[in-house]
């Protein structure tokens, strides 16, 4: 019993159920590492509704987006942590 996912050509994927083999949630994009997604949740995938977990992504959308802005000012201003 896990979450896997499945990949269509353009790079567009789907988490699915390996147990009851049925597809959920956001559409996620070529760019997104869903194993990262998967592991930013706090709870199972499949514990969440498929609005909680649109709701879910977005939030990590925009956590990515707020850290790669913070690591752009801090590389400006001199600043160099472990990322660089």
């Amino acid at each position: 019993m896990s979450v896997s996912y499945i990949e269509n050509k353009d790079g567009e994927k789907a988490l699915y159920c390996t147990t009851s083999m049925q597809a959920f949630g956001p559409i996620l994009y070529e760019d997104d590492d869903v194993e990262d997604f998967l592991e930013w949740l706090p709870n199972d995938a499949r514990h969440y509704s498929n609005q909680d977990l649109d709701s879910k992504y977005y939030d990590w959308k925009r956590e990515l987006e707020d850290k790669e802005v913070q690591l752009e000012k801090d590389h400006k201003n001199g600043l160099y942590g472990e990322e660089y």
